[in-house]
C-alpha cells in the first residue's frame, strides 16, 4: 500500500521528469525496502546493496542520484556503521524536506569528488577507475567541506609522504587517504583554536598589562622579603619560596 500510495503523489508531482531515469529507480527501490520493512521511514542500506537493487554500474551515478533525492527534498541520509548509509524517506512528496545546505551538492560532491576522483588514479599510476568502497572514502572527504585545492593537495602530500614497507608497496586504498586528510584537518582546527585564543587575549591588552604589572610588583616585594628570610636563615635557597603567580 505504501509504495502505491507514494507512487500515486510521484506521479502527480511529475517526478520522474524532475529526477531521470537513474534517481527515479533508486527512489522506488527505497521505497520498496521501506515497505518490506513495514513501512519505516528510517531504513539503513548499503551502496553495494542499493546499486545491486537497481542495477546501477557506477558510483558515480549512483552519488549524483543520491544528490538529485536529496535536492528535491525526497529522502535525507547520513553514514551509519561500516558501509551502511541512514535513509530518512519523506512520505509526502507534496511537502518536500528543505534543503539547508542548498547549493552544497555542486560543489562537494561534483566538484570535489570528480578532482579527488581524477587525482587519486593519477596519482595511483594504476587502473582507470575507483572501487565502490575508495568512492564511499571520497565522500567522506568531499563531506568536510574542504575547498577542492585544499582536498586535492592534502592528497598528493598524501602521497608524497607514504613510506612504502617494501619496494612494490604503494597506496591501495583510498581509506589511507580519508585518514590523512581528517589528520589534517585536525591539526588545522587545534591551530585555529589556538590562535582565537591568543587574539582573545591580546584584544584585552591593557587589562593584561595592567595584571602583569601588578604580578611584577608583588613577586618583587616577596623576593625583597625572601632575601631578608634568607640572610636570616630562614631559608638556604630563594627557590624554597615559589612566587610565581
Amino acid at each position: 500500500m505504501l509504495l502505491q500510495k507514494l507512487l500515486e503523489q510521484f506521479e502527480n508531482i511529475s517526478g520522474a521528469e524532475k529526477l531521470g531515469p537513474v534517481a527515479s529507480m533508486l527512489l522506488i527501490a527505497l521505497w520498496r525496502k521501506a515497505e518490506k520493512l513495514q513501512n519505516q521511514q528510517l531504513i539503513s542500506m548499503s551502496s553495494n546493496e542499493l546499486m545491486m537493487m537497481t542495477g546501477i554500474r557506477k558510483m558515480s551515478d549512483f552519488t549524483n542520484a543520491i544528490n538529485r533525492l536529496v535536492k528535491f527534498g525526497y529522502i535525507r541520509y547520513k553514514y551509519s556503521r561500516g558501509d551502511d548509509i541512514q535513509y530518512y524517506l519523506n512520505f509526502n512528496l507534496y511537502k518536500p524536506f528543505k534543503n539547508p545546505q542548498k547549493d552544497k551538492e555542486s560543489v562537494t560532491y561534483k566538484n570535489v569528488m570528480d578532482a579527488l576522483e581524477k587525482q587519486y588514479v593519477q596519482l595511483r599510476g594504476s587502473g582507470m577507475f575507483v572501487s565502490p568502497l575508495d568512492y564511499e572514502e571520497m565522500r567522506k572527504v568531499a563531506d568536510l567541506n574542504l575547498s577542492l585545492e585544499q582536498a586535492t593537495e592534502w592528497l598528493i602530500e598524501c602521497f608524497e609522504q607514504y613510506t612504502p614497507k617494501y619496494p612494490a608497496d604503494s597506496i591501495r586504498s583510498f581509506k589511507y587517504c580519508t585518514q590523512f586528510i581528517m589528520n589534517k584537518v585536525a591539526v588545522e582546527q587545534a591551530k585555529e583554536g589556538a590562535d582565537n585564543h591568543g587574539k582573545s587575549e591580546r584584544s584585552d591588552g591593557q587589562t593584561n598589562q595592567t595584571t602583569i604589572r601588578k604580578k611584577a610588583r608583588a613577586s618583587s616585594v616577596v623576593r625583597r622579603r625572601q632575601e631578608e628570610l634568607r640572610k636570616e636563615g630562614f631559608f638556604r635557597d630563594l627557590g624554597d619560596i615559589n612566587v610565581n603567580f
